[in-house]
């Protein structure tokens, strides 16, 4: 019997990542090289030629669930000639899973050592980037409606992902309202607010306040390299 083609490098890692993240969320830094070569279906010795050490592939594993990759690869799926709110739909469900999805790795494996100013920055411009990424995807798939909206596509990928955010980040559930005041976090709740707004009928007068003339600068507040240094 033919024996099969090794995989790439990058997809062997990839495949690999996606085999241990189970048993990182289970057991965090804990996990024992037994259990993650077990996990993944590999050899002890094989696993640590892909990878130099335990801390190598948690890292690898973090930088794979903080990245882009995963989430566009599930946005990329979604059949674009559907109806604006269930594409919408679909994307803030994909979101709130990939959300879920990260913090549950990073509780696990607990908080990093404390980075230098220079990592800092590095960290925050390359998770700039991979938002953009994710913004570049959602707005691509908004972008056929573009003449039904008062916002710019990109504008309304942006309140997409600020609004999912916003309500289904772990971290800030402790700071939301208690029920009933607290907004669902159903997608398909979430964009009919995106949608429709919070009146029952639009009972607009006047002219509303014109997004697309906006300039994108004066809408969001970037954060500053003195904000991420460290304190003295």
């Amino acid at each position: 019997m033919a024996r099969a083609a090794a995989l790439p490098p990058e997809e062997r890692r990839a495949q690999i990542l996606d085999a241990v993240a189970p048993v990182i969320k289970a057991h965090g830094r804990q996990a024992s090289t037994r259990q993650l070569a077990e996990a993944a279906g590999v050899a002890e010795g094989t696993l640590f030629r892909v990878f130099a050490s335990k801390e190598e592939l948690i890292g690898a594993l973090v930088e794979r669930y903080l990245g882009a990759g995963l989430t566009l690869e599930r946005i990329d799926v979604i059949d674009p000639t559907l109806p604006l709110a269930e594409r919408l739909t679909e994307i803030v469900r994909i979101l709130i899973s990939r959300s879920a999805e990260t913090f549950e790795i990073l509780h696990a494996i607990g908080p990093p050592k404390e980075p230098s100013t220079e990592e800092r920055l590095a960290f925050r411009d390359h998770m700039l980037e991979q938002a953009k990424r994710i913004d570049r995807a959602v707005t691509a798939l908004i972008e056929p409606d573009a003449g039904l909206l008062v916002v710019s596509p990109a504008q309304l990928a942006e309140l997409v992902g600020g609004m999912v955010f916003a309500i289904s980040n772990p971290m800030l559930r402790h700071f939301r309202a208690e029920e009933p005041a607290r907004i669902s976090e159903e997608p398909e709740s979430i964009v009919d607010l995106l949608l429709h707004g919070s009146l029952i009928n639009s009972t607009r007068s006047t002219p509303g306040f014109d997004h697309l003339e906006a300039e994108a600068s004066q809408l969001s507040t970037r954060i500053s390299d003195t904000e991420l240094a460290p304190a003295n």
